[in-house]
């Protein structure tokens, strides 16, 4: 089995991508969409791979590639510019989402220095192989700033202790967005320098 860590090309399955994206905070994505395969959710990930303003724009992709299949997603964005997420789909009941999600996301992106981490999603077959760990070195590897910043579910405490392991530093929480139906969750910021 040949992992190859790599930023995402043209070629790449979208629906594969979607997936993993929206696999990724299901509280978000489910209130938005019925499934990681429904149509418009993938058609909206084909529109944000190439949008430069896009979060999910192809260069802030970095895939695990496992024998031709993306196993593993990191998403991360540069702090310090404006992103968008889906502004030509505002007839979805996005208004909720946008405000608690989208929104505050965006306003911390624009306001900090070096980068913020977004997604990690290591697809159900081929997790417990170090995917997540290495997709993080090789992104560290990459990038000109190690001054970052990411946010993670209080409850998520596997991910709490691998951030912690690649020298991530717990100093904020607050309650975010927690679905339509659900009430907020805790989340920890985390930075590293």
């Amino acid at each position: 089995m040949d992992k190859i860590y790599r930023r995402l090309y043209e070629n790449d399955s979208p629906e594969q991508i979607a997936k993993l994206i929206y696999l990724t905070d299901l509280y978000i994505y489910e209130s938005l969409f019925s499934s990681f395969d429904d149509k418009l959710w993938i058609e909206i990930i084909k529109e944000e791979i190439n949008d430069k303003n896009s979060i999910f724009y192809k260069d802030n992709l970095y895939v695990c590639d496992v024998d031709g299949v993306v196993a593993g997603l990191l998403c991360a964005c540069d702090n310090g510019k404006e992103y968008t997420f889906a502004p030509e789909h505002n007839n979805l009941d996005f208004t909720l989402v946008k405000e608690k999600y989208f929104i505050p996301l965006f306003e911390d992106i624009k306001s900090l220095t070096g980068s913020t981490f977004v997604h990690l999603c290591v697809d159900t077959n081929y997790r417990k192989q170090g995917i997540g760990r290495s997709l993080f070195e090789y992104y560290f590897n990459n990038i000109s700033s190690n001054d970052i910043t990411l946010d993670v579910l209080d409850e998520n405490k596997n991910a709490i202790k691998m951030y912690e392991s690649l020298g991530f530093e717990s100093n904020n929480s607050y309650y975010g967005f927690g679905g339509k139906e659900k009430e907020d969750l805790l989340v920890v910021t985390m930075h590293k320098k």
